[in-house]
C-alpha cells in the first residue's frame, strides 16, 4: 500500500512543485494529502505484519518488561517531573536535555516498577 501510494500519488503531488506542501487547494495539495495518508497506513500494517512475523515469541527479558509495563504507565509522570526539575538546573540545549531525560528515565522506571509490585498488596493493582 506504501509503495503503491508512493508510485501513483507522490509523482502526481510534485507536479505542482511546492504548493503540495502548503495547501490552497490545489489538486498537487489533493494528492500529496492522498499520499500522505495512504503512506502512514500502509507503513503501519506493513509494521504490524512484520512485527507478527518475525518477533511473535518472549525472551525472558521481554517477559519481564511485559508484566511491569503497566507499572511503569503508572510510575512514570513522577520519575518524568523529577527529572525535569532535576536537568532544568543544568544549562543545556532542550533537545540535550530531552535526550538525558529519555535515556534515563526509562530505564529508571522499569527499575523502580519491579520493587514497587512486590509491596504486599500491590500486585493485585499494577
Amino acid at each position: 500500500m506504501a509503495i503503491g501510494a508512493t508510485l501513483v500519488f507522490l509523482p502526481l503531488a510534485l507536479v505542482g512543485g511546492i504548493e503540495a506542501f502548503v495547501g490552497h487547494g490545489t489538486l498537487s495539495s489533493l494528492f500529496y494529502a492522498l499520499w500522505d495518508s495512504t503512506f502512514a497506513v500502509g507503513i503501519v500494517l506493513a509494521v504490524l505484519s512484520f512485527f507478527r512475523r518475525r518477533l511473535n515469541s518472549q525472551g525472558p527479558l521481554r517477559r519481564n518488561l511485559s508484566r511491569n509495563v503497566f507499572t511503569v504507565y503508572v510510575i512514570h509522570a513522577f520519575v518524568v517531573t523529577a527529572a525535569g526539575y532535576a536537568l532544568s538546573v543544568v544549562d543545556l540545549p532542550t533537545l540535550a536535555k530531552f535526550a538525558i531525560g529519555a535515556v534515563v528515565v526509562l530505564p529508571v522506571c522499569f527499575l523502580l516498577a519491579g520493587p514497587i509490585r512486590r509491596i504486599p498488596g500491590v500486585r493485585r493493582v499494577l
